[in-house]
């Protein structure tokens, strides 16, 4: 079961890949400085709605945020992929999202070990 460490931990590895200080982020989320260390220490909670607006601030989805959550050992690569392809921005609210959202977990494990091995090839 994922917990509040395990999130905080995420939100901090994708502010500091995106190069931003807490106080910039906090800034932008408009919360305190203090609140967002609490959370990406995993000493408070993150409300969902708050989730949802750092996802948009630094423009991740909030599906590839729960997949990093799952396996954030590749969140390099995804953030490379997602800065680096324009199509992005056209899938993110699509219904291929929405389809990927619905899956199991084995599912989508399938899946990226698919994407995985097709881009080696």
């Amino acid at each position: 079961m994922i917990n509040d460490q395990q999130i905080g931990e995420l939100i901090r590895k994708i502010r500091k890949e995106k190069g931003y200080t807490t106080k910039q982020l906090a800034d932008k989320l408009n919360i305190s400085q203090p609140k967002l260390s609490r959370i990406e220490t995993g000493a408070q909670p993150i409300p969902l709605t708050l989730l949802y607006q750092f996802c948009v601030a630094l423009q991740i989805s909030l599906a590839d945020f729960c997949f990093l959550l799952e396996d954030n050992n590749n969140i390099n690569e995804m953030m490379s992929v997602r800065e680096n392809s324009s199509i992005y921005n056209d899938l993110s609210n699509s219904s291929l999202t929405k389809l990927l959202t619905s899956l199991s977990l084995e599912e989508r494990k399938a899946i990226i070990q698919f994407i995985q091995v097709f881009k080696k090839s």
